[in-house]
């Protein structure tokens, strides 16, 4: 399962990591699909990983009833990758709580399954024959029977629409939480100018610190991190210069009173 989700991963990177054919049936008979592995840098397998950590996350401590169809999750591995990855109106969300996250998911898949499964005039009743309801071919639960491109695809339609209906509400829970960003214009100079030219421990920083290789190795550290939400600007958050060394230590300390807490 695992190897068959990583060519449709890596097709929607913005420079995708592989030759995935355009009409990728999840099925490596079908589509006779190799890849090489040592052309895979580890950096791309870790933020693979990172999905399928947190379904694991999501499984375990969400503890379903019963087994999970593997329509199911792989519809639960695209929620991830939308959340995560590509974001939602701009904006990208972490899971703060695992098991709320994976049953609301669940709950989510079975409204879309009830809520198609028959046929409905423009008006939203159902349609009948001879009296009875007719099922609809072309509906949610019909896509999940099979994984393949042309089902998959009708699937994420429908996916999406109830995400970018229901994220603001899992957003005010607490089930998840957005990302911070750490893309921005800024420069060295900038950060500098902004603190009078003093580093992050109030020494001074020199003209040949900001232009020349010669001068001290600084990083712009961001007072509220990234993983809880900051961003690389100024007007919001308070960035101030630390070489790497003393960068480093700062993170390593935080982590450590993070554990304890």
């Amino acid at each position: 399962m695992v190897t068959k989700m990583f060519p449709w991963w890596s097709a929607q990177q913005s420079k995708p990591l592989t030759n995935t054919p355009v009409n990728y049936n999840f099925s490596d008979k079908e589509n006779n699909y190799l890849f090489k592995l040592e052309s895979i840098s580890k950096s791309t397998v870790t933020e693979y990983h990172k999905i399928w950590t947190d379904l694991y996350r999501c499984l375990t401590q969400g503890e379903p009833k019963s087994k999970l169809k593997l329509s199911t999750v792989f519809n639960l591995f695209y929620y991830i990758y939308k959340f995560s990855e590509e974001g939602i109106a701009g904006k990208k969300f972490s899971i703060e709580v695992y098991d709320d996250f994976l049953h609301k998911f669940l709950k989510s898949e079975d409204d879309r399954k009830e809520k198609d499964f028959y046929v409905r005039d423009t008006k939203g009743k159902y349609k009948l024959q001879n009296g009875e309801q007719i099922e609809d071919h072309n509906s949610y639960s019909k896509k999940c029977k099979t994984t393949n491109h042309k089902n998959f695809l009708v699937r994420i339609k429908k996916m999406k629409e109830d995400i970018h209906n229901d994220y603001q509400t899992l957003l005010n829970e607490g089930t998840i939480k957005e990302k911070g960003s750490r893309k921005s214009n800024l420069t060295t100079y900038d950060v500098a100018a902004a603190n009078d030219f003093k580093d992050g421990r109030g020494r001074s920083i020199t003209a040949e610190d900001i232009y020349s290789k010669k001068g001290k190795n600084f990083q712009i550290d961001e007072d509220k991190p990234v993983s809880q939400g900051g961003k690389r600007e100024l007007k919001s958050n308070k960035l101030s210069l630390l070489e790497q060394t003393d960068n480093t230590g700062k993170f390593n300390y935080k982590q450590k009173v993070n554990k304890s807490a």
